[in-house]
């Protein structure tokens, strides 16, 4: 077996490659112009599409579904864990859509849990998983954030 590494626009790439030659196939998407690369402008792409034209292209196709992992306080994970909690208002940086997974892990800040871009403390190793239902835009009532409503997998 052999393992080839290419590196460049996967569209590019692929189109050089032999129809059949891989097995697998992993690309980093620019996530329209959210990830910075070296050398690369990510605005080539132009702007998102509107979410009707994503999910119609999408259509009759089996979609990889997008995981987050993110911190979830104690006080917040209980209720999570219960099943009591159904909603979670995250900032919008990550482009979560409905159909997403969410990974929550259990974090136990040590500083008092004063909100700041990166906490300090630890994880307990506790995790609940589920599906986003449902985003919100509550941009009018919290800047920058989303509701998103959850579902058990």
């Amino acid at each position: 077996m052999t393992a080839t590494l290419l590196q460049g626009d996967a569209r590019e790439m692929l189109a050089t490659q032999p129809a059949g030659s891989a097995h697998m196939c992993v690309t980093s998407p620019p996530y329209w112009a959210q990830r910075a690369y070296q050398g690369v402008d990510a605005h080539r792409l132009g702007p998102r599409p509107p979410a009707r034209r994503r999910a119609a292209a999408g259509a009759g196709r089996k979609v990889m579904t997008r995981d987050h992992e993110l911190k979830c306080w104690p006080e917040s994970f209980a209720p999570l864990r219960a099943g009591l909690k159904l909603a979670e208002l995250r900032w919008n940086d990550r482009g979560y859509e409905a159909g997403n997974t969410v990974t929550l892990r259990e974090f136990v800040p040590s500083d008092g849990g004063r909100p700041r871009a990166h906490p300090t403390g630890r994880y307990t190793g506790e995790f609940e998983r589920r599906r986003i239902r449902h985003v919100a835009d509550v941009d009018h009532w919290a800047t920058g954030y989303v509701l998103l409503s959850l579902e058990p997998l």
